[in-house]
């Protein structure tokens, strides 16, 4: 019934989108990668101790540009690109929603929209995103930890729908999309999500779908470890919708993989090569590390075998490493491109070079890189790599 009333509802729907308006925007490129309003935003890894209160934990914040309401829905993936719970948030005029991703661990998902005339998106009469806390269930989230740390998701024995990384931190990256309707939340199996092709996500011709191509949101995310005393961060990635430019096939787009790269998600695609600078002693004795958030490329990963991992992982990826006086080699080891998201330590790369700078590259598929330096107990820097090489107008190879 559900299904029927959003294809019912398509063309109501079309008229409200039609009438948002869109913000102009800053030139970040050619690609349009920088500080600005984006329809989706991308938060390329979190980690979270879920049971320790003291614990490691990963902060985001989600915010609207506009003095309009706006309806964001929010997906969590592992790091093997599996969607593993999905809500919606309200965000009234210049609106900011804060998530510790520990609470939600906990079953416990923002509830926002209380008191606000929700009329203007469909189906919030039914599917609201007020919530009565927690909502997930204890079997929903021993569920979402289990295919979040690469355990065993029963009652399908040996079946994983991530990495595990033998401490019980769940990780993955999360996407936040401007949407037209409330969808509820979804959890395990997820429904009404960028992967999702039972009802269109993203508009494919004649139909329209769940998310919206209106550029208004911007974010940040925040890690932080009590047990280090540190804490650092670094803006959302954010991702410009332009239906105009985005719009033959085959063509590299942020969620191409799902509809093989027909450009109708219309989000504009991340660089493929990267130049990160690190630094391993001196002040940063606790050395550097690389946040990769690599695209699997495969339109859907799902379950698999918690021995050996999806087929199409390890990602590949190439590694040179320049130190300071421009002397570059290449490093057998793509560990920090192997998973979809992923924090490396660089020291653990077994460079000859304490201090320089890193080339990731990939050759068709897209990445988001972050380095992090931390000086242990004392202070840490997190910060965006640097993009040498854009896949805009790019084909991809199928």
């Amino acid at each position: 019934m559900k299904t029927i009333q959003r294809f019912l509802s398509a063309s109501a729907t079309l008229l409200l989108a039609a009438a948002a308006p869109l913000a102009a925007q800053p030139l970040a490129g050619d690609c349009l990668i920088g500080p600005q309003l984006g329809a989706s935003l991308l938060f390329p890894y979190f980690e979270v101790e879920a049971d320790d209160p003291g614990g490691m934990t990963t902060s985001i914040a989600i915010n609207n540009g506009y003095h309009d309401p706006r309806l964001a829905r929010v997906v969590l993936w592992s790091d093997w690109g599996n969607p593993v719970l999905a809500f919606d948030v309200y965000l009234g005029r210049f609106d900011i929603v804060t998530i510790n991703l520990r609470d939600v661990m906990n079953g416990v998902i923002p509830s926002t929209g209380a008191g606000a005339d929700l009329s203007a998106f469909p189906f919030c009469g039914s599917l609201p995103p007020t919530h009565t806390n927690p909502v997930l269930s204890e079997s929903g989230r021993a569920q979402l930890v289990n295919r979040l740390t690469g355990k065993s998701d029963p009652p399908l024995a040996n079946t994983c729908y991530g990495e595990n990384h033998d401490d019980g931190r769940p990780r993955g990256y999360i996407t936040v999309d401007a949407v037209r309707e409330c969808s509820g939340v979804s959890v395990g199996d997820v429904s009404y999500a960028p992967n999702d092709t039972t009802y269109p996500y993203f508009g494919n011709g004649a139909t329209t779908g769940i998310a919206s191509y209106d550029n208004a949101l911007y974010g940040d995310i925040v890690y932080i470890d009590p047990s280090e005393n540190l804490a650092d961060g670094s803006e959302a990635v954010v991702l410009w919708a332009d239906p105009t430019r985005f719009n033959t096939s085959p063509v590299f787009t942020f969620y191409g993989r799902f509809s093989g790269y027909d450009g109708r998600d219309h989000r504009v695609p991340l660089p493929n090569i990267w130049n990160m600078r690190f630094l391993n002693g001196g002040p940063f004795v606790g050395g550097a590390s690389a946040i990769v958030y690599h695209d699997p490329g495969a339109p859907a990963v799902g379950a698999a075998s918690c021995n050996t991992g999806p087929s199409t992982f390890p990602l590949p990826g190439l590694i040179s490493v320049t130190d300071e006086d421009g002397h570059t080699l290449s490093v057998d080891n793509s560990l920090p491109m192997s998973l979809a998201t992923r924090k490396t330590s660089v020291s653990g790369l077994g460079l000859p070079y304490a201090a320089g700078f890193l080339q990731l590259t990939t050759v068709n598929s897209q990445m988001w890189v972050q380095a992090v330096l931390s000086a242990r107990t004392r202070f840490s820097l997190g910060f965006n790599a640097t993009p040498v090489a854009f896949l805009c107008g790019e084909t991809p190879v199928l």
